[in-house]
Formats: structure tokens, C-alpha cells, sequence
């Protein structure tokens, strides 16, 4: 049993490499059993299409921040302070995987249809309907700007993902290597971003008391 599921890990953890190395159209299932070293029939033996293969790795790319995630928006703790540990969270998620942004991206304009699919499979549609819920009630209680979720969705994700997704270009035109330096301080620009997008004046107050009483 052990066996099986370090064999089931490896394939997981390759097919990942490989998705977001090369996107979904273009990682074979053979591609995939020849890396790990098994057969197209062995590999069958634990996902059958790569559709579940993919299930699979975008569940494992999903558990390494959605639970922190969850616990963060429910924190009774200021809008600002949330901002800060969901932008650090993402911006360690992304340094250990500079090319899921990419993927991501690839899937959203290949079809998507299935990343929602894969989306709603898995849950996650609950997290975000925490997270969709929280935000409205935030901004019903003043503790936050009335700002349209889509606004928020694409402020976000956009400063996230450009780093990233512009890095290869950016060292070319630049002839410079973008460095943890610089990413830091990107980091802390999408943080003063999205505060000023969202947080209001009641927020700040509430961040400056919460400092003085520490």
C-alpha cells in the first residue's frame, strides 16, 4: 500500500512539472508514465484519463494554500493585516512555482469550462463562496470599500501574476536576473495596492489601535 501511494505521488508530482511546464494539450499520458518509469498500462492502473490526472494535480496545487487561505479570510483580525498574510501566502506559493501562473492562464483561454469543472469537483466552489460571502459582509460593516468582486479579482490576481509571467522578458530586455530583492519589493507594492483599493478609514484606525496595544 505504501508503495502505491509513493507511486501515486510521483506521478501526481511529475504530471504537475509537466502540466505547467508545457500546459495540458501539450503533456501526453506517455509523457508522463515515460518521466516517472512505468508504462501507458501501469500508468492507466491509477488514472485512468488524464482529465482525472489533472483532478489530481490541480486538487494537490489547490491544498497548498486554500486551507491557510480560509483560515486567514476568517480571522477577525483588519482588512490590512489579511491583505498582508493572503499577498504573502500567494507570493510563497508562486516563488516555489514561477510558471503556475502561466498554466493558469493557458487553461482559463484553452477551455474554461474545465478548470471551473475541476474547480466545483474538488469543493473549492465553498471557499469561494466564503470568501465572496466575508468580503460582502466587510464591505456591508464599512470595514471595507464597496468595490465591484470582479474589480478585486482582477487588481489581485493581476499584480500577483505579472512578475511572473513577464520574468523571461523582463531579464531579457533588462540583460538583468529579477532577483528575491526586487520580488520583495513587488510584493509590498501589491500589498499597499490592494489596501488602498479596499481599505477604508475605519479599517486604518482600527490597524493603527491594534499596533499601539501590542
Amino acid at each position: 500500500m505504501e508503495e502505491k501511494q509513493d507511486t501515486e505521488q510521483r506521478i501526481i508530482n511529475t504530471a504537475k512539472r509537466l502540466f505547467i511546464e508545457k500546459g495540458f494539450d501539450e503533456t501526453s499520458m506517455s509523457d508522463v508514465a515515460r518521466e516517472v518509469g512505468l508504462n501507458r498500462p501501469a500508468l492507466h492502473y491509477y488514472f485512468r484519463t488524464k482529465d482525472k490526472l489533472f483532478e489530481a494535480v490541480f486538487s494537490l496545487i489547490l491544498n497548498t494554500f486554500v486551507p491557510k487561505l480560509r483560515e486567514i479570510i476568517m480571522q477577525p483580525a483588519p482588512v490590512s493585516q489579511r491583505i498582508e498574510k493572503i499577498v504573502n501566502l500567494y507570493f510563497g506559493v508562486l516563488r516555489q512555482n514561477p510558471c503556475l501562473p502561466l498554466f493558469l492562464v493557458r487553461e482559463m483561454q484553452r477551455k474554461p469550462d474545465h478548470l471551473v469543472s475541476t474547480v466545483q469537483h474538488l469543493d473549492t466552489s465553498g471557499y469561494i463562496d466564503i470568501l465572496k460571502q466575508t468580503m460582502l459582509k466587510e464591505m456591508d460593516e464599512g470595514h471595507m470599500k464597496k468595490i465591484p468582486l470582479e474589480h478585486v479579482f482582477y487588481s489581485f490576481y493581476g499584480l500577483m501574476a505579472i512578475p511572473f509571467l513577464t520574468q523571461p522578458f523582463v531579464e531579457v530586455y533588462t540583460g538583468k536576473k529579477i532577483d528575491e530583492v526586487q520580488l520583495d519589493l513587488w510584493r509590498q507594492h501589491v500589498i499597499d495596492n490592494l489596501c488602498n483599493l479596499l481599505c477604508t478609514d475605519k479599517d486604518a484606525e482600527r490597524t493603527e489601535n491594534n499596533k499601539k496595544e501590542q
